[in-house]
């Protein structure tokens, strides 16, 4: 190579400037979220009976996907649950909301941010609906909120990820404009079989 033309690049590569990317500064998104027909609420331990009646009666749904349904069996478990979580919000290492309606303030499911990488910008969102709600765009509302919170915290990828199987929860991400990344094959065991497992995502600038 000429010396003068890698003399050239040489100090095109030096004077190249970026800026480094930082780290953020953990931050918590809204204690309340609302939407046009939702509002999204931080959990409260007075939430626990209205949550684990939520989830008792439908726990033959929930339980197709979500191994957890299992082990909920009393509103005791539902209260030390929500007492973990109420510290791993103040840890800013996980926000859980309660999805509520706005006309009668039904709970109708869960909501939530976890998975948290402050240092790469990025965060997870995990849900589940009342099966009575489903097919009425709750759900793809309440990713909507949620999704702007993280955006505005400062977040510069959200992640969604299910069950290959689980097609109503599939469905949400893409509504949303998400992209399908690909399927993890057989990752993840569930309900004592393994499972594939969708890769959605979304980042800041799309």
């Amino acid at each position: 190579m000429d010396v003068a033309i890698h003399s050239k690049r040489t100090r095109s590569l030096k004077e190249e400037k970026f800026t480094p990317i930082a780290p953020l500064k953990p931050k918590a998104p809204p204690a309340k979220i609302a939407a046009k027909r939702l509002i999204l609420k931080k959990l409260k331990l007075s939430m626990g009976e209205v949550i684990f009646e939520t989830v008792d009666h439908n726990r033959l749904h929930l339980g197709q996907f979500l191994s957890w349904v299992d082990f909920l069996t009393d509103i005791r478990h539902e209260r030390s649950w929500i007492v973990t979580q109420t510290r791993k919000w103040k840890e800013r290492s996980q926000f859980v909301y309660g999805i509520f309606l706005v006309k009668d303030n039904t709970h109708i499911g869960n909501i939530d941010a976890h998975a948290i990488d402050w240092v790469n910008h990025k965060v997870e969102i995990g849900y589940w609906l009342a099966e009575r709600f489903e097919g009425h765009g709750y759900m793809t509302e309440a990713v909507q909120a949620i999704e702007r919170a993280l955006f505005d915290v400062g977040f510069h990828r959200i992640v969604i990820q299910c069950n290959s199987k689980n097609k109503l929860s599939a469905r949400i991400p893409l509504r949303c404009g998400y992209l399908l990344e690909g399927v993890l094959r057989q990752n993840a065991i569930e309900k004592g079989q393994f499972r594939d497992t969708m890769v959605f995502s979304k980042i800041a600038t799309d």
